[in-house]
């Protein structure tokens, strides 16, 4: 007869062995370097690069201001297109949940 009252509790299969493999998500998003976000960015950075360069009126001041807001509109629009994507990392969570995703109250 199983020991009661202390330990894990097992709830009809809801505790993973460590033997089982985790379930593999195949990558939904590309690497940066082949996305239309990093073109653009490399693409503005050239042309604000050329701009200043040629133009008194954009001094170096501007031009880093500028550039920042470039960085910072990159990465925003990558945080976007990953936002919905599956993590490939462990989560103890899933162990819990017995694989199922969907949530619990």
């Amino acid at each position: 007869m199983p020991p009661q009252g202390g330990g894990y509790p097992y709830r009809g299969g809801m505790l993973r062995s460590w033997s089982m493999q985790r379930r593999e998500y195949s990558i939904e998003t590309k690497p940066f370097f082949l996305t239309s976000e990093f073109l653009a960015f490399i693409i503005g950075t050239i042309a604000l690069a050329i701009t200043a360069g040629t133009d008194a009126t954009i001094d170096a001041r501007l031009f880093w201001i500028l550039e920042v807001v470039l960085i910072g509109l990159y990465m925003i629009s990558r945080g976007v297109a990953k936002a919905g994507t599956k993590s490939r990392s462990a989560d103890p969570r899933e162990d819990l949940l017995g694989g199922d995703h969907s949530v619990r109250p």
